[in-house]
């Protein structure tokens, strides 16, 4: 103003234009460092976690996870749901030996073209596989669910606000474009919750669309660096791997988001149970958290072969720590209220190979293994190329209906279906309900971290 006085007046300011330069040029010194100090504030901020809830065990070791249920509850470990005989060995297999031994699939070609932990599936665990998965998203579609498929790669500016600095190097595979670095490069998700987090990014949500449940199916890729050894042989702990999972939106009160979150184990249990897989449940400890949960249950399957229970599902109450990070927010039915962020929930429905893993060592028999009933009709589509007409597709599910009205039927009718039923499965290499052992032997089986 005073620069536009003396100009007005025709007088000299000579010192006033020097002064007014000599602050802009401080103005924009303190701009860029307010922008280095609030990039410097927001890195540090991320290192801090979520507030856990209070009643998350305290403690740094697994050993000490509080179990909060076990189905069959009648029955403690060891148990199985199906009669077993012990095969000519006299002792349990594991699933390793069993995949290999029904000719699901090819270790050693997969460890020649892949590299550590490749692998190739093969046709009855090709079957399975793909059976765990159209199974946990017709599960899922009956609850209400959504049934989406993200992309397989994220831009890293969205990924680095959800994964820990840790995963970057411990769990993501990079995938780089260009000749300069840095230019393009993406992450191969780890997780479908990981896309499914960011698909609403800054978005303003109706409350009265929520709450929002996904099924998300993917494909996962993970480095599991350091992670090698017995324990995880075969296809347990992979590079690569099949995966539906739950993925919920809330409001941001605390109390509809912890139903939620009962809600989305429930679902993971029936699931389970409606496999035939004794299992547990357990409040994860303290230690044991990422940064982004406030509690945390694990499902954890009943491996007979091991003897052991080891984690199928993880199921976490995330609350508003990632949507704080991506500005995903619901309007308030009050208009005059702030908009408020949203909570959001994750939990692992089934990751296929992982499950198939327990569910050979749980249906193992002295001459094969049992194919659960509930995965029965969905082996029957994939059962394509071997001849049947286009009206046989979904042949199990349809012997299985026929079935359900037999005792409406004439004895030679149901002896007709019965016949059909066994001549489409023999076509497809699944003697109902088994898949036989092999008849060669293996000269090895031998771990394939």
């Amino acid at each position: 103003e005073v620069i536009a006085e003396k100009k007005k007046q025709k007088l000299p300011c000579t010192a006033e234009l020097a002064e007014a330069q000599k602050l802009h040029g401080q103005l924009k010194r303190l701009e860029s460092e307010t922008s280095t100090w609030a990039s410097d504030r927001d890195a540090t901020l991320k290192l801090l976690g979520n507030v856990l809830d209070p009643s998350v065990p305290c403690s740094d070791s697994e050993e000490h996870n509080e179990v909060m249920a076990v189905w069959p509850p009648a029955e403690l470990p060891p148990c199985s749901v199906s009669s077993f005989t012990p095969p000519s060995s006299g002792a349990r297999g594991q699933h390793d030996d069993l995949l290999w031994r029904i000719g699901g699939y090819d270790p050693d070609r997969g460890t020649k073209v892949a590299g550590s932990r490749g692998f190739f599936l093969e046709d009855v665990g090709v079957l399975l596989n793909q059976a765990l998965l159209n199974f946990g998203l017709a599960f899922l579609r009956q609850r209400g669910y959504k049934a989406i498929q993200p992309p397989y790669m994220m831009r890293k500016e969205l990924m680095a606000d959800l994964a820990q600095l840790s995963d970057f190097n411990d769990q993501l595979y990079k995938v780089s474009k260009g000749d300069s670095p840095g230019d393009g490069d993406k992450y191969l998700i780890a997780t479908s919750e990981q896309p499914l987090c960011a698909l609403h990014a800054k978005e303003l949500l109706d409350v009265e669309t929520l709450p929002r449940r996904y099924a998300g199916l993917s494909s996962c890729f993970r480095t599991e660096l350091g992670k090698a050894g017995k324990e995880n042989r075969g296809i347990f702990r992979v590079h690569q791997f099949e995966k539906v999972e739950q993925f919920c939106i809330t409001d941001g009160d605390l109390s509809t988001s912890q139903q939620m979150l009962s809600e989305m184990l429930e679902t993971a249990q029936d699931f389970y149970k409606a496999l035939g897989i004794p299992h547990r449940v357990v409040k994860v400890v303290s230690g044991e958290l990422n940064d982004a949960a406030v509690m945390k249950f694990d499902l954890e399957g009943w491996f007979a072969g091991q003897g052991v229970y080891r984690e199928l599902v993880s199921c976490s109450n995330c609350t508003d720590f990632q949507s704080r990070a991506l500005d995903i927010r619901t309007r308030s039915e009050r208009a005059k209220e702030k908009p408020r962020f949203v909570h959001l929930l994750n939990a692992t429905l089934v990751a296929a190979g992982r499950c198939l893993c327990c569910l050979l060592e749980t249906y193992q028999t002295s001459t094969g293994v049992r194919v659960p009933d509930a995965l029965v009709p969905f082996m029957g589509p994939l059962g394509l190329g071997h001849g049947q007409d286009s009206n046989s597709n979904w042949h199990v599910a349809e012997a299985r209906n026929q079935k359900e009205v037999w005792t409406s039927c004439p004895s030679s009718a149901r002896a007709a279906v019965w016949q059909r039923h066994r001549r489409r499965l023999d076509r497809f290499h699944v003697s109902h309900p088994m898949a036989s052992w092999r008849t060669s032997t293996r000269s090895s089986c031998t771990s394939h971290t």
